[in-house]
């Protein structure tokens, strides 16, 4: 059986396409998710970090 807390259930979510010019914004929501929940992602902080833009 699985738990899910009422704050992790889909309908506090809002899912959206972001534009190139929103790389920035996801680098953040990405960074802060390795930050908090480092063992659910196949990379981690430092590698995802180091990436720019053009990468």
């Amino acid at each position: 059986m699985v738990i899910v807390k009422e704050e992790m259930k889909k309908e506090n979510y809002v899912l959206q396409r972001l534009a190139p010019a929103q790389w920035e914004d996801y680098k953040k929501v990405r960074l802060e998710a390795l930050h908090t929940d480092p063992g659910v992602f196949g990379s981690n902080y430092q590698r995802e970090g180091a990436y720019s833009q053009r990468d």
